[in-house]
């Protein structure tokens, strides 16, 4: 106990200075939540990070949303939605009074807007499949990518006309606005959980008017729109709070949307999001008081902080299960990797174990699967169907070996050089380091580690330049599918490129299958391929949400899904 105060004190002292700097001469939040690594981006068709999801959620909102207590899909700008016998139509009807910052009112075009922008491939958007899920959809993503691409009509067209024809129609595409309060959805085949993903990010509207200054013709690319739409003050935004403030890489500023629907249960005025992608700075800003939640603990303060949980103390610390996987990347496209053989062997050498019991120790359980256990449907007669993961190989360095003599390279002999590539932390870097020292003492391999701060990493695993990357999923919707969807073929997520025909082949057959047991047995053989058939990821272990607030934050709930909804956020 007493390192651990003397430690923290050295934190505290060294962080003060900081501190102070972010905290001087600036409006006063009701709320101060440390968001952990800086925004990569606000832009809701491209976002993917969960600290960017979580700051969407309070600028903008949906047709439908999610109650954090429970995670059920419940109204957001949709006061009522229904549903036609076959499955696939959805009618979304707007409530009256919903508006945007600037005070125009929310209709249905905005969301048709928003919408089409996730299916332009200049916005190189992550989730752009989830829209590929209309009808219509996949095939206009196609024609808009061949477009762009210079692939239009035929050479001799080509060289008709100097420049394109006008690009292609979106009419095709199953969005409708049969009037301004009116949205209609027609998909290509029943999905169980789509009104989940109405409720996600990739869904939410755009305010097609204030970002039309910002929209860039260039001569030789398609349109875009300029970032500066997502600064204040361009930015409008629909949700319970409007940005008033963008500190680049330190902080955000939300101020209570006076024009948003649901203003009466919005209970702060201002709540400040602080970045630092260092966790003992963050403990230390919360330490001194600086912030009043934080989410994301260092490894030795978190072993220390469930230790005297344990006894009775610490009552703000508040620890989970949640549905999200820690795992090692593969690039299945670059030598060695593309060997099946060689990511087994990777994949044989990592001891779980050892990594949860001795480096995190945090609660974390370690995961041969990548999906997590806890994720059930409901068949047609009210039972519950449990989704069984599927777990790759087990810690067995001896097999290991074998198998990296089975793929010509005997005791690591003439193995190539590689790097495994992590996001700058130091649990990161402690288990990296640990798990590159077993493959060099089992297998005779030399992994160099690569440590870079998120948003270059980030951009590193999107470009594909990397042999192993340290990620971490967190499901999307309640579904293995949220977890299996972004290893098919041309996924806009599937960093690691890894491309089999039966995974998508089982994906796809799952997809149009209406019995639930019957389709989680599809998913199951799919993972199965995932993680021991073909080896495209090397899970590590299962997270726990482990979040530190204040007795006196209210509006905060501890769910599977780690979800902070910042409309309901306040101070008693």
């Amino acid at each position: 106990m007493y390192k651990f105060l003397v430690i923290t004190a050295l934190l505290v002292v060294l962080a003060l200075v900081g501190v102070l700097a972010l905290t001087s001469a600036q409006p006063r939040a009701d709320v101060v939540l440390l968001n952990g690594a800086p925004v990569k981006n606000l832009d809701p068709a491209r976002m993917s990070w969960m600290h960017d999801i979580r700051t969407a959620y309070g600028l903008w909102e949906g047709l439908l949303t999610t109650d954090p207590r429970t995670l059920a899909v419940i109204p957001g700008v949709a006061e009522r939605y229904e549903i036609s016998p076959d499955g696939r139509t959805y009618t979304f009807h707007l409530r009256a009074d919903v508006r945007w910052s600037n005070g125009d009112p929310v209709v249905s075009g905005d969301f048709r807007f928003a919408w089409l922008r996730v299916l332009d491939p200049v916005n190189a958007s992550d989730y752009y499949t989830y829209m590929t899920l209309i009808d219509g959809a996949e095939e206009y993503y196609a024609r808009m990518k061949d477009y762009q691409a210079g692939r239009w009509g035929t050479a001799d067209e080509r060289a008709k006309f100097a420049s394109p024809p006008p690009q292609p129609d979106a009419a095709t595409v199953a969005i409708r606005c049969p009037d301004d309060r009116t949205l209609e959805v027609t998909l290509a085949r029943p999905v169980a959980y789509f009104p989940e993903l109405v409720a996600f990010a990739t869904f939410l509207p755009l305010h097609a008017g204030s970002m039309q200054p910002f929209l860039e013709h260039p001569s030789n690319a398609p349109p875009y729109y300029a970032t500066d739409w997502l600064k204040p003050p361009n930015l409008v935004s629909n949700g319970p709070f409007m940005l008033e403030r963008w500190e680049f890489r330190r902080r955000l500023l939300l101020r209570r949307n006076p024009h948003y629907w649901d203003r009466e249960h919005v209970p702060s005025q201002r709540i400040e999001l602080r970045a630092t992608e260092d966790p003992s700075t963050q403990f230390c800003i919360y330490q001194t008081g600086g912030a009043d939640l934080l989410t994301t603990l260092p490894g030795d303060v978190s072993k220390e902080l469930l230790r005297l949980k344990a006894q009775g103390e610490r009552p703000d610390l508040h620890v989970f299960p949640v549905h999200g996987t820690y795992y090692y990347r593969l690039n299945c496209k670059q030598p060695p990797l593309d060997n099946v053989l060689v990511r087994r062997a990777l994949a044989s050498c990592v001891d779980r174990e050892r990594i949860v019991t001795q480096i995190t120790a945090g609660g974390q359980r370690a995961q041969r699967s990548f999906v997590t256990p806890g994720l059930f449907t409901t068949d047609a007669s009210g039972r519950r169907v449990e989704y069984r993961p599927q777990e790759g190989p087990a810690f067995d360095p001896e097999a290991a070996r074998r198998l990296l003599a089975e793929a010509g390279y005997p005791g690591g002999k003439g193995f190539p050089p590689m790097s495994l590539l992590f996001n700058t932390s130091k649990e990161h870097e402690l288990i990296a380091q640990y798990v590159c020292n077993v493959w060099r003492k089992e297998l005779g391999i030399d992994v160099r580690l690569e440590g870079l701060v998120l948003t270059v990493a980030g951009q590193r695993m999107d470009e594909h330049k990397f042999e192993i990357a340290r990620s971490g999923w967190f499901t999307d919707y309640s579904d293995p599918n949220g977890f299996l969807e972004m290893f098919r073929s041309g996924d806009g997520n599937n960093d690691g490129q890894f491309d089999v025909p039966e995974y998508d082949r089982l994906l796809a057959d799952a997809a149009a299958e209406t019995d639930p047991a019957k389709r989680f047995a599809m998913l199951e053989q799919a993972e199965k391929i995932l993680v021991d058939g073909q080896v495209g990821v090397i899970p590590v272990y299962q997270y726990v949400g482990q979040l530190l607030y204040r007795e006196n934050i209210t509006g905060i709930w501890d769910n599977p899904k780690q979800q902070i909804m910042l409309k309901g956020v306040g101070r008693k």
